[in-house]
């Protein structure tokens, strides 16, 4: 037979082929796919059910009942004696005390005498201060007058507590006190640790207003990225496993919890059982399809194998006079553009545009391959965090902008990347003093008029004559680290002879000096070995 003069009638044949073996592949995914759907939602309902079962047996009762308790001895409470200084024990705190979930302590702080008064009674150990506790701060918080403080530490035995507080004022809206009721974490794990189903999943119960950890079961399957995977069942469940969570603002304490991938890879694996004929059907038509690619398009697989053995492409267009290969050797080109923009997209920072930690750590491995002199340069923005904390996370961002577009202007053609969050670097063949600090004092100078906030950067310098010593980066973040030490805004630089210079020593560098990294001026350069090194 005469492929190609058959050509067309192979078409059909081939379209048909294909056709059939994709309804039948669509019709087997699809049952799978529902009934796997069916049993990953049933399992999801399930857990979130466990949730709400927790949380109506332990939460919130712990919750109602000691804010109940820290209400009834307000209401009880003898506020204008409390005033004068009088103890604020009455025969209601043995009845509130019961009243609790989980009995403990229950505390009144008089914040006019500075005495605490306790039930059942509890001395603190020496050295006590009620300031210096965690509780303390609940009577300077706004809101509400019910708070949950934790978990911090029993001052007496160490041991994690959680307490429940409600500040206690006199009918003029002044504060008096503090009225608390302490709960053991290690009652509150015990507790839903009865309630746990012997299942592999991890359970954290958090502080429902600052997200704190107060206990957890099972840690160890939690992924790394922490109870953050997908929230509603799809076929991502498989691979990440499923996180729910339960939230309670009255009892202050949140339920979630987290599904690891082998809970719904077993159901999967039931589920697949569905799909082996059609699958089976599909691969017996695909071989026969195949047969046909074969004797029809052999020609044709050789110009792609030519594209992807690396053919320039000055030749494309007598490929793609081909009708089969047309769009094969035009997505491969498309897939290689996409690769390049890919890899450029990996190895550079999204905020400043400049290459990233990634793009440093390769360039470093490159050029530490060659024998051939090299400078790394450290450079951190001084008191970066007062820059955040003053104007915002936004503005700080800009700064870390403007930085980036300073130093890839002072320091051409050297190339720049930001290593870290206010932590930038850049690495050149250049080792002359002169130019390399001559950059160094434009960025400097451009920093100090950035508007609205000027910023300054401490600088540490390495030169080697061999890029193959080991050590140059240990040797740039030593000098980065005697920039700090000695005051920040400044720079330090180690030759490739092994000196150090700085610029609280040295006079400004002229280009007296070409052909070595040592300055060409100012006072003798302290050859002392860094801190650290």
């Amino acid at each position: 037979m005469n492929i190609r003069q058959d050509r067309r009638s192979y078409y059909i044949f081939l379209l048909l082929t294909l056709s059939s073996s994709v309804l039948t592949l669509l019709i087997g995914i699809s049952m799978a796919w529902l009934n796997l759907q069916n049993t990953i939602e049933s399992r999801t309902r399930d857990f979130d059910k466990l949730l709400v079962m927790l949380d109506s047996l332990y939460l919130t009762p712990l919750g109602h009942s000691n804010q109940t308790a820290l209400q009834l001895i307000e209401e009880q409470m003898d506020k204008p004696a409390i005033a004068g200084g009088a103890p604020a024990l009455n025969a209601v705190w043995k009845a509130a005390y019961r009243l609790r979930a989980e009995p403990a302590y229950l505390f009144f702080f008089n914040l006019a005498s500075q005495r605490l008064d306790t039930y059942p009674s509890w001395v603190p150990a020496a050295g006590y201060d009620p300031r210096q506790r965690p509780w303390y701060r609940a009577l300077e918080m706004a809101g509400p007058n019910n708070q949950l403080i934790g978990p911090y530490r029993e001052y007496n035995s160490g041991e994690w507590m959680l307490s429940y507080t409600r500040k206690v004022q006199d009918d003029s809206g002044k504060l008096l006190g503090l009225l608390m009721a302490d709960i053991p974490v290690q009652r509150l794990h015990e507790r839903l640790l009865q309630g746990m189903l012997p299942i592999p999943v991890a359970l954290q119960v958090l502080h429902h207003d600052t997200g704190a950890v107060i206990t957890q079961f099972h840690p160890e399957l939690v992924p790394e990225a922490g109870m953050t995977p997908a929230t509603e069942p799809s076929w991502h469940t498989l691979w990440h496993g499923l996180s729910r969570q339960h939230l309670n603002a009255d009892s202050k304490l949140d339920l979630h919890v987290y599904l690891p991938p082998a809970i719904f890879r077993e159901a999967a694996r039931n589920t697949l059982r569905l799909v082996i004929l059609p699958m089976v059907l599909l691969f017996a038509l695909s071989l026969l399809s195949l047969s046909v690619l074969i004797l029809i398009f052999r020609s044709e697989q050789r110009l792609v194998a030519r594209l992807l053995s690396g053919e320039q492409p000055e030749s494309l267009h007598q490929w793609l006079s081909t009708w089969f290969s047309r769009d094969v050797l035009a997505r491969a080109h498309l897939l290689r553009h996409e690769q390049q923009a890919n890899r450029k997209a990996l190895l550079t920072d999204p905020l400043t545009g400049i290459q990233n930690r990634r793009a440093f750590d390769l360039d470093m491995a490159n050029s530490q391959q060659q024998a051939t002199p090299l400078t790394l340069m450290l450079i951190d923005v001084d008191h970066f965090k007062q820059v955040n904390d003053a104007l915002g996370h936004q503005q700080g961002d800009k700064v870390l902008i403007a930085v980036a577009r300073q130093l890839r202007q002072a320091m051409q053609p050297a190339l720049s990347y930001r290593i870290g969050g206010d932590e930038f670097a850049v690495l050149t063949a250049e080792r002359r003093a002169s130019v390399l600090l001559e950059g160094v004092q434009r960025l400097q100078h451009a920093l100090a008029r950035l508007q609205p906030q000027a910023v300054s950067v401490s600088v540490g310098i390495a030169c080697v004559d061999d890029s193959r010593e080991p050590g140059l980066f240990e040797l740039a973040d030593a000098s980065l680290y005697r920039s700090k030490q000695h005051g920040r805004n400044g720079w330090t630089l180690r030759s490739a002879h092994g000196a150090w210079y700085d610029s609280w020593q040295s006079e400004p560098f002229t280009a007296a000096s070409e052909t070595d990294s040592t300055p060409a001026a100012g006072p003798a350069a302290d050859k002392s070995t860094p801190p650290g090194d």
